[in-house]
């Protein structure tokens, strides 16, 4: 399972589908709450989150840093059209995460998820 975390309802709905049509099963939400909800009803295997880094609510650190709590080996993916340079350079909080810029293709996307659950085994 992927969990998509983005407040832009048109960059979770490219991200969602781009995924499930490479077979991948997908949960969304738009706010870091609201993920969480979702994450703490879900009682299967999530094994990645990809969320924007800048929403409005809950920001993406402390919304990963409260997922860990409950779920320490998902894997994350950060995603943002404005990331600083010291968000590149220190690789945002949290082990295991990945940095993805926006704009991003599909492909680019799926890639980079496969390398990442692949490393995960």
């Amino acid at each position: 399972m992927i969990l998509v975390v983005d407040d832009e309802r048109m960059i979770r709905t490219l991200i969602t589908r781009a995924l499930q049509t490479r077979g991948y099963t997908v949960l969304d939400a738009c706010n870091g709450h609201e993920a969480l909800a979702l994450a703490r009803g879900y009682k299967g295997t999530i094994h990645l989150t990809i969320t924007d880094v800048r929403m409005p609510g809950l920001p993406a650190d402390e919304f990963v840093a409260q997922l860990r709590g409950d779920r320490p080996m998902v894997r994350v993916i950060y995603i943002s059209g404005q990331f600083s340079s010291a968000d590149l350079s220190s690789g945002l909080p949290g082990q295991q995460a990945a940095i993805l810029p926006k704009p991003f293709s599909p492909t680019t996307l799926t890639t980079r998820v496969r390398e990442i659950l692949d490393a995960e085994e």
